[in-house]
């Protein structure tokens, strides 16, 4: 009887796959541990600020992959990072949220995606989505990439971006040296990091 008890606890056992956030999508979050300022084409300073951020693992128990012969797993564990970062005069809300997916075929079974939401006065406005499988590459259809950017004095290297032009008044621009570096209000007002 003993015996059929201990079996059965090792049975309860659970095992499990988890899937990490890679390194590169990771870069493009910025480190808000302290605000930083920008500065708009009008001269108006503003400081963008921290509001909230989460670090949790999703448990995932559809689509589970077979481990090979010994064991099944009996879920995965997907990383998710979220972070809220604003102003609330003018209000400025912007939101990197970064998931890791299962990919079986990737060398590290994994492939993430970000995607940064623009919210102004209360409205969500702007996406900007990102995946990164072998490399990052736009998901957004109005997404681009430049090696080279200048919003208003200083330029950028390595940018993600969607443009200014007759689709949208809004504009977001991204690096992975400093995260958020710039953006476009519905207003027209443009705004660049400085410090």
């Amino acid at each position: 009887m003993l015996s059929l008890l201990l079996g059965c606890i090792a049975c309860a056992e659970e095992t499990f796959l988890r899937i990490p956030l890679g390194g590169a999508i990771q870069e493009l979050k910025p480190n808000y541990e302290q605000g930083k300022r920008f500065v708009s084409n009008n001269g108006d300073t503003l400081t963008l600020r921290r509001i909230s951020q989460s670090n949790f693992w999703e448990k995932q128990t559809e689509n589970i992959p077979n481990a090979g012969s010994f064991s099944d797993y009996d879920y995965l564990l997907l990383e998710r990072q979220n972070l809220t970062i604003g102003s609330d005069t003018p209000y400025f809300r912007f939101s990197f949220n970064l998931e890791a997916s299962y990919a079986p075929n990737n060398s590290r079974l994994g492939t993430d995606a970000y995607r940064l939401e623009f919210e102004e006065e209360f409205v969500e406005t702007l996406q900007l989505n990102l995946s990164f499988i072998d490399s990052l590459e736009c998901e957004s259809k109005r997404c681009n990439f430049t090696d080279t950017l200048k919003i208003i004095d200083r330029t950028f290297l390595n940018c993600f971006f969607t443009p200014r032009d007759s689709v949208s008044l809004q504009a977001l621009y991204i690096n992975s040296a400093n995260g958020l570096v710039g953006f476009k209000s519905i207003e027209n007002e443009i705004f660049e990091l400085i410090d």
